[in-house]
């Protein structure tokens, strides 16, 4: 569960799942700002641990280089094309900032209500914790003066964010 956390994987998209009513009696509603609900009901039968899989392909997924969160990386041939991109991306961290949240809402829940212990709690706060940074940094980057920018990648090397740190760098 940590790993899908740090990854956003979280196995289901919406058009290939069927969810539980249970999982909303449970959690409770949503944040209204949550605008992908399968990462939210993915994350959420994750923490109760009640996801089955069906190993056999029942949909046809399309992706294209337009996607902003698709797996075929589109090679930008400008400069613009590059800065375009990056600000795409960059809005679509400040998007996740409510989705992260929301699965700091359902740690919570989880544990008051005895589906995840102390210790899976403590842990996946902390990456949580991480990723909600992470978002924040890579959502306000390229808006931001180079001072606050200069405070982001501090704060990616005290918490010892080697990917952050990365991204940041190769973006100063």
């Amino acid at each position: 569960l940590v790993r899908l956390v740090q990854k956003n994987e979280f196995l289901a998209l919406g058009s290939t799942a069927a969810w539980n009513p249970e999982l909303l009696r449970f959690f409770g509603p949503l944040d209204p700002a949550i605008t992908h609900e399968d990462t939210a009901f993915s994350f959420r039968s994750w923490l109760i641990g009640d996801i089955v899989e069906v190993r056999q392909p029942l949909v046809l997924y399309r992706t294209h280089t337009s996607n902003i969160s698709n797996r075929i990386s589109a090679v930008p041939i400008t400069p613009e094309d590059y800065r375009n991109r990056e600000r795409r991306l960059a809005r679509w961290a400040l998007g996740a900032l409510p989705h992260v949240r929301q699965h700091a809402r359902d740690v919570e829940r989880a544990f008051e209500r005895g589906r995840i212990s102390a210790d899976e709690r403590r842990v996946l706060l902390e990456v949580i914790d991480q990723r909600l940074f992470q978002e924040e940094v890579r959502g306000r980057w390229f808006d931001s003066t180079p001072s606050i920018r200069a405070r982001f990648l501090l704060e990616a090397v005290r918490r010892n964010d080697r990917s952050l740190v990365t991204w940041c760098t190769l973006r100063s």
